[in-house]
């Protein structure tokens, strides 16, 4: 079962729970990552280990926002140098580029399998925001956060974006747009990005 969204977009609602030897009950991701696993929109690294602190990847997000759509069919031809074919993630990378949500380096590489950090993971969400129909015009503050003068001006407007409808929340006084964003992390914002997309 998929909830049809205004955009052009579906959210996936499927059941498919699974339990890991390397979440509990008392974790702060534990509703997150029981969220993303039952609708199969992440898988774990093994078969009982979910990996919740490990980085996450590129080529991982454009697969999690794949399952999320569906799997919807890509024509994209990639010619991406570190994108090979018939990989997990190869039909998952040629739909997310041919839909505006992630780009490459420029330089011919997509940074398969590079981490993503927080001021990235916001830039792609905002993008994937554009794709489904919903909003994109509420901004929120950053500047109270200590290290917001670290963020890239070209995600300035998706951090604030991404804090202003609460898809994003800073670490006490610390945004850390550079630091790495974990799979706890990722299964957490997509959590509450099909939230407020189901409002």
């Amino acid at each position: 079962m998929y909830a049809l969204l205004s955009g052009s977009g579906t959210i996936k609602v499927i059941n498919n729970a699974k339990n890991f030897i390397d979440i509990k009950s008392s974790d702060w991701f534990y509703n997150s990552i029981l969220f993303v696993n039952s609708r199969v929109i992440f898988i774990g690294v093994s078969e009982d280990e979910f990996g919740p602190k490990l980085p996450m990847t590129r080529a991982m997000l454009a697969t999690a926002l794949h399952r999320l759509e569906n799997k919807v069919d890509s024509n994209a031809q990639v010619t991406y140098t570190d994108v090979l074919q018939e990989q997990w993630y190869s039909d998952s990378i040629a739909w997310v580029v041919e839909a505006g949500i992630v780009s490459g380096y420029g330089n011919g590489v997509f940074g398969t399998n590079d981490n993503i950090n927080r001021e990235q993971l916001a830039t792609i969400m905002y993008n994937y925001a554009k794709y489904t129909g919903l909003s994109t015009v509420e901004r929120g503050g950053i500047q109270h956060f200590s290290d917001a003068e670290q963020t890239s001006p070209w995600a300035t407007d998706a951090l604030r974006w991404a804090v202003g409808i609460g898809l994003m929340q800073g670490d006490g006084n610390n945004l850390n747009p550079k630091g790495d964003a974990s799979r706890a992390d990722v299964a957490t914002i997509i959590m509450r990005f099909v939230e407020i997309m189901v409002k």
